[in-house]
Formats: structure tokens, C-alpha cells, sequence
């Protein structure tokens, strides 16, 4: 104890003098004070503590690799990680456990050191305790000018989840683009982040003029039914999937059809992440409607106002199942020798 009442480390040694009958007769003692030098050997200890258990509990994957890619070291996250004990590791060529494909790739990178010893991260598939392949992502750190070290230190993630997701959208985005159907992606205030080549060529709208807006700020015209705008304005409202026919105007005043589908996209959490809307122009679709519906309110007509007696008979029962103008319903002519080919619609007079 200091007299301020603070505490020092010392380091004390002592000589004893004794006379010629061995008594100690005199005692010669130095005091250091070491107080930094052992509080900077408790730092060294704390920080040592605290770093091996970060490499031991960490989420990712430690391993000392000699220059022939053997394990001089393994974290215990490898048991968690790849399913190995990390005794199995040690002694072991790394090389053994990387799929074959990926090995020319990996040993090239390698040889690629940078002047402060670190290697970009790169991406491999290494065989799991299961024999299943996971994708890796490694920094690759070499340490073995360093005699404390003696080799290459791999710092190694798990990134299988990742790789296969950006597999899947990466086929979803050939899908998209290839499609003739337009896609349009929005955020959660229905502003468009994304189109895809299909929507250029039906909107003629080029994807840098349309980022940022609103479709129905620029697509929507004269004849657009409010009411379905009033629709698909309260289902993205409701954050929830609906389809819908809709007329829209390209940028250069064309009218078309459109089959709206769009859904929600959620992330992990359930948080509205952005719409995404599958658009298919139904032009030819609604202008083949409204051919069929004049031809059939033209025949109608002339059905309706033919001042001779017509009946329409079933094929297969030779029964009357409609008549007009003389309101002939229901009637057997089963005994009437015509084929049922012959007898499909055909207009005559009935004598009563």
C-alpha cells in the first residue's frame, strides 16, 4: 500500500549476511516498483482471455493452415459449423475436403497475395461431416514469416443459405426478363424500383424514365375505370394479392389492355418488404371480346325478331329446350324423322 492508500506491485529481493557461525546478521534488500509493467501483463492476459474465447464461441470458422494447405489449428466452431471435432482437423490437407471443381480456383487465388498479406475473400464449396458440400467464404491472412504463427490463417463463414438464394434469384431474374409479360417491382409506398424488358416494350417507357414514380402517375388515361383504380388502390392498402383488367396508355398515347396480378412480398420479420406485380397485355384478348359480344347481340337480335317460328332442339334428346315467337317450350319430337344432325337449329312451320 502506497500512503495515498493506493496499491503497488512490487518486485523485492533480498541478500543475507550471516557471521561465521551462520547466524544472519544483516539483510540487504532492493524494492522495484512494477506496478505498469504487471498491470500491462494483466491487460496482455485479459485481452489474450478475451480474444480465445472469441475464436472459440465465435460464429465463424478459425483455421492455421501450413503452406501445403494442412490444419496446424481448428476453432472449436467447426464442430458447429461443418460437423468435424477440432482434433479431426488437425493434420488434415484441407484440399481433401474442397470440391474438385473449386481447387484450381482457390490454389490460383492463393498466389495472389497482396503487400500487407491479405487475400480478398473468395467463396468455395467444402464437404460437411455429413458429406453434403457448403459454400465457404474465407479471408485468408499469411502469417507464416511469423514465428508465433508459422502459417496461413482462414477466416471462414458459412454462406450456404446465401449462395442458394442468390442461385434462385438469379434464375428468377432470367425468368423475368425473358418473360413477355411485364414485371413491375415496387417498394412499400408503391414507387418502382425494378422493370424488366417486357414492360419497356408494352409501356415503351425506357426503365430510367419510370424509377422513383408511381404507375398510375404516368400510365393511366381518359379511359381508365376509376373504379378499378379505386380497387387496387385499397388492396395495396390492405397489403394484400389481387388481379385485375385495366386500361392503360403507353408512352406514346396507345391504348392497351392490362391483367394485373400483384402480390406482397414480406422479409423474415413479416415486414412489408415490396409489390410485386405480373402484368399481361390482354389487348387482342378484350378487342376478340367485343367482336364476339356485337356478333352475338347482332344474332340475338335477328333471333329475337325473326316473324318466323324458331326451335332449338337437343342433340342427343330430340327435345325443344327454347322456342321463340310462337313459345313452343318443351316439345316431344321424338316422333319427327329428321337425324339429329339435321335437326340442330332448323326453322319450319309447326301445324297445330
Amino acid at each position: 500500500m502506497r500512503d495515498d492508500g493506493t496499491y503497488a506491485y512490487i518486485h523485492d529481493r533480498g541478500n543475507i549476511f550471516r557471521n561465521e557461525a551462520g547466524v544472519a546478521t544483516r539483510l540487504i534488500r532492493a524494492t522495484q516498483d512494477i506496478t505498469q509493467r504487471k498491470e500491462a501483463e494483466l491487460q496482455v492476459a485479459k485481452s489474450e482471455i478475451r480474444f480465445r474465447s472469441l475464436v472459440q464461441n465465435g460464429s465463424d470458422l478459425i483455421g492455421i493452415l501450413d503452406n501445403r494447405g494442412y490444419y496446424l489449428y481448428s476453432s472449436p466452431a467447426v464442430k458447429r459449423i461443418l460437423g468435424y471435432e477440432p482434433e479431426f482437423m488437425i493434420g488434415k490437407n484441407s484440399f481433401s475436403f474442397i470440391h474438385p471443381d473449386d481447387i484450381s480456383y482457390i490454389k490460383n487465388h492463393l498466389s495472389k497475395k497482396e503487400p500487407n498479406n491479405h487475400l480478398s475473400s473468395f467463396a468455395f464449396r467444402f464437404k460437411n461431416a455429413q458429406g453434403a458440400w457448403r459454400w465457404l467464404e474465407s479471408k485468408v491472412t499469411d502469417m507464416s514469416n511469423d514465428p508465433e504463427v508459422m502459417g496461413y490463417i482462414f477466416n471462414s463463414r458459412d454462406i450456404t443459405e446465401r449462395k442458394t438464394a442468390e442461385e434462385e434469384i438469379h434464375k428468377l431474374s432470367i425468368i423475368a426478363h425473358e418473360t413477355v409479360n411485364a414485371v413491375i417491382i415496387t417498394d412499400p409506398e408503391g414507387k418502382i424500383v425494378w422493370t424488366n424488358e417486357a414492360f419497356t416494350k408494352i409501356t415503351e417507357y425506357e426503365p430510367d424514365e419510370v424509377l422513383g414514380k408511381k404507375p398510375g402517375d404516368f400510365l393511366q388515361g381518359e379511359e381508365t375505370s376509376q373504379a378499378v383504380v379505386r380497387f387496387m388502390h385499397q388492396e395495396l392498402k390492405k397489403i394484400k394479392a389481387f388481379e385485375c383488367d385495366i386500361i392503360n396508355y403507353s408512352k406514346t398515347g396507345r391504348k392497351y389492355w392490362l391483367r394485373i396480378q400483384c402480390q406482397p412480398q414480406f422479409d423474415e420479420n413479416g415486414k412489408l418488404k415490396n409489390f410485386f406485380a405480373l402484368q399481361t397485355d390482354i389487348t387482342k384478348e378484350k378487342e376478340a371480346e367485343a367482336i364476339l359480344k356485337t356478333s352475338e347481340e347482332r344474332y340475338r337480335y335477328l333471333f329475337n325478331n325473326n316473324p318466323a317460328s324458331i326451335i332449338i332442339w337437343d342433340i342427343e334428346t330430340l327435345r325443344s329446350w327454347r322456342s321463340m315467337k310462337q313459345q313452343l317450350t318443351c316439345m316431344d319430337i321424338a316422333g319427327m324423322h329428321f337425324l339429329p344432325k339435321q335437326c340442330l337449329i332448323s326453322g319450319f312451320r309447326i301445324p297445330f
